[in-house]
């Protein structure tokens, strides 16, 4: 059975069907159609209704919330390696050496003295500058997906508020109180 209510525009199909315990009712298959009218799209027996315009913001707060998440733990990662190459650019490595002024090490980082003169500081693979700017390079990597994980949250979370929003009146001059 098709019913159309041409106010709203919209149609609910019903139709009976015998269970087990009876045979249920036109008139309480129309009333389940008319509930999920009623909730804001069209609808027919045992047929999902499309989401509101609620569902789609609170989803796209959901995914600015895990996206911002995710930024998080790119930028713990690319402050981690920046740490990383600042400490072997600038940290003294090698075997130490004894002098009236103390014990130091033999070699000074490569931001420090880029000429190393000892033989042990050119041993030393991962403070030689070829490394050391490949680390360089693998840190640049977090640290743009971060910053695009960041601003893609930031968008969502502009989006949802839009789409949250579009019911309510908007503040003169684009000025809120």
């Amino acid at each position: 059975m098709t019913t159309e209510d041409p106010a709203r525009g919209t149609t609910a199909t019903t139709a009976t069907t015998a269970t087990t315990a009876g045979r249920a009712t036109a008139a309480g298959e129309t009333a389940v159609a008319a509930e999920a009218t009623a909730m804001g799209g069209t609808a027919a027996a045992g047929a999902d209704t499309a989401p509101s315009a609620d569902t789609a913001a609170e989803e796209c707060r959901r995914d600015a919330r895990r996206v911002d998440k995710w930024s998080i733990g790119w930028a713990f990662l690319a402050l981690g390696m920046w740490g990383w190459f600042a400490f072997l650019l600038l940290a003294d490595y090698g075997p130490e050496r004894t002098s009236y002024r103390g014990t130091d090490r033999l070699c000074r980082g490569p931001l420090l003295d880029p000429t190393q003169s000892a033989p042990a500081c050119r041993e030393d693979a991962l403070h030689q500058w070829p490394a050391l700017l490949g680390i360089l390079a693998l840190a640049v990597l977090p640290t743009i997906a971060a910053a695009a994980a960041a601003v893609y949250a930031k968008l969502l979370s502009r989006v949802a508020a839009a789409e949250g929003g579009a019911g309510r009146p908007q503040s003169a001059g684009g000025l809120g109180r």
